[in-house]
């Protein structure tokens, strides 16, 4: 990591360092990371949606509000926000774990060796899925800051987090249902899973064309029409991609549900090695729609 900064992402001199530094605030924060999905899988499994809902906002609003708090008391520096943030990620875990300690059986979980070995292999291609995952959701932006600079990050990614919105939907779903696919017989599975998309993609993608339509205008609104000008492009592209990855949620979370998990992986898999080469030759021909 400490060589993209160094050698890869375009930066000035001070932001480089700042950088540098948050790293390992980052790096401490992968434990976390790994111990807060393990807390919503048990909340999601016991279809606890309440408990899992609440610890979610909790974690979320102190995510934002402790990094504004320290920007406020003058503490403006990269370190210190990641810190902040973490800190308020871990108070919402915390709440998270207590909503287990509620629902499971027994005071305290404890860990059974036996399961392991049943639970390891399925366990790993879900790793390799939770890994390849944000290695394609984050790599646009690390391409996009060595070849064009860090200015035309701002401008992909303030679009990109707004059109990220239209997969909530599809992705509560798809967590609601994974449970239910386990406990049904797999034919009544299969027919959840197709009565599933049809029911996003009879919802998403009328959002979505009123999205496209209106993206332009909103953004004007919001942040100016000569960033509109440059950042709706990418919007508008980025929205077709919602819509297809939102009907793909449902067979996604059934192939888990019903143990085949190697199956999603080794889609990830390929998808990764297709997609980075194409990613990094892409951007070098054409910049970013629009932005070049």
């Amino acid at each position: 990591m400490i060589w993209l900064v160094r050698h890869v992402l375009v930066l000035s001199q001070e932001l480089r360092q700042e950088v540098q530094h948050a790293i390992l605030p980052l790096l401490l924060f992968l434990p976390l990371a790994t111990s807060l999905s393990v807390l919503l899988g048990t909340l999601e499994g016991r279809e606890r949606f309440d408990y899992l809902n609440i610890g979610q906002i909790v974690g979320l609003l102190l995510y934002q509000v402790f990094p504004l708090s320290a920007a406020f008391l003058g503490y403006i520096t990269l370190p210190y926000l990641v810190g902040a943030a973490i800190f308020g990620r871990l108070l919402g875990s915390l709440l998270l774990f207590r909503f287990c300690i509620r629902i499971l059986d027994g005071p305290f979980p404890t860990f059974h060796w036996k399961l392991l070995r049943s639970i390891l292999p399925y366990g790993a291609w879900i790793t390799v899925s939770a890994v390849v995952s944000p290695i394609m959701n984050l790599t646009d932006r690390f391409f996009i800051g060595a070849q064009l600079g860090m200015s035309f990050v701002a401008r992909y990614v303030v679009p990109f987090n707004l059109v990220m919105y239209g997969g909530i939907l599809p992705q509560s779903l798809a967590t609601a249902l994974f449970p239910r696919y386990a406990s049904l017989e797999d034919d009544e599975a299969r027919v959840t899973m197709f009565t599933a998309m049809r029911m996003l993609a009879a919802t998403i993608s009328p959002l979505c064309i009123v999205g496209i339509w209106w993206l332009h205008p909103f953004l004007a609104w919001w942040v100016g029409a000569s960033f509109a000008k440059y950042a709706s492009p990418v919007g508008q592209i980025l929205l077709v991609g919602i819509c297809i990855n939102a009907i793909a949620h449902a067979p996604y979370g059934y192939l888990q549900a019903v143990g085949r998990a190697d199956l999603t992986a080794k889609f990830h898999l390929v998808e990764l090695i297709l997609y980075l080469p194409a990613l990094w030759w892409a951007i070098s021909l054409w910049g970013i729609p629009g932005l070049r």
